[in-house]
């Protein structure tokens, strides 16, 4: 089986905190191709916008231990990755990023639509950038940037620096009932099947002892348990060290 390597991935981005998601995976992306990303931003008041409002791109690496906290340009440089930042003045930024495009060609878009103003406006909006890919025969990635703001910062991952085995979980389950499956395996590939399973036990619970229905089995051996503690224990391992699948995208 073939696979297509995308050796220009253009990432639009808003500098917003929903904006994120899409960024991380243009940047794993980026990594895994050893790619050229470039970060655009559009905006009609230029002089605002400073380059270090963009996405964090040296932070993301060292969280992601790709280099270590006091890498310099060459050790970025060795991963394979180019990041450039594009900055460019404009009220419509799909007529801009158009624009953009048309004079510097990519094969692959990856950005964030947001639902600020209700589901139809937000169709609306997807529906548009997919008419931009199809038209200039790219392939487009869309993410409904969550705004995130209501989501707890996990303590572990605070005051260590580590992601624990349920760090990323909520917004995982939010991404997977969006619909988005892929962003919820990269936040937390754990927290969906588990999500499950713990509603399927409360409601075994509930039915069992307000109605005295036996319908649902609910498993006792210590056995399984034992081996789902050592596969959560496990992926807390795994997510924390370097080139694994899926790093938290926070």
């Amino acid at each position: 089986m073939q696979t297509t390597a995308f050796h220009k991935i253009l990432h639009p981005t808003d500098f917003s905190t929903g904006d994120y998601s899409a960024f991380a995976h243009a940047l794993r992306m980026g990594l895994a191709g050893k790619s050229e990303v470039t970060l655009l931003h559009v905006s009609d008041n230029r002089p605002s916008v400073h380059w270090s409002d963009f996405p964090p791109v040296r932070e993301t690496l060292v969280r992601w231990r790709y280099i270590p906290e006091n890498a310099n340009r060459e050790m970025v440089e060795a991963t394979g990755l180019l990041v450039k930042k594009a900055l460019r003045s404009g009220k419509n930024p799909v007529a801009e990023i158009t624009r953009y495009l048309e004079q510097h060609p990519c094969n692959l878009i990856v950005l964030a639509t947001h639902q600020r103003t209700g589901l139809a406006a937000w169709w609306q909006q997807s529906i548009g950038w997919k008419r931009v890919g199809e038209a200039m025969g790219l392939v487009l990635l869309l993410f409904l940037g969550l705004d995130g703001g209501w989501f707890f910062r996990c303590v572990v991952r605070k005051v260590t620096g580590w992601s624990c085995p349920g760090c990323g979980g909520l917004r995982a389950i939010a991404a997977a009932l969006g619909g988005d499956w892929f962003r919820s395996l990269s936040l937390n590939a754990l927290a969906l099947p588990l999500g499950l399973l713990a509603g399927y036990s409360l409601a075994s619970v509930v039915l069992r002892e307000v109605f005295g229905c036996c319908w649902f089995w609910l498993p006792r051996s210590k056995v399984f348990w034992i081996c789902l503690s050592l596969v959560v224990v496990g992926f807390g391992v795994l997510r924390n060290l370097p080139g694994f699948p899926f790093p938290l995208a926070d």
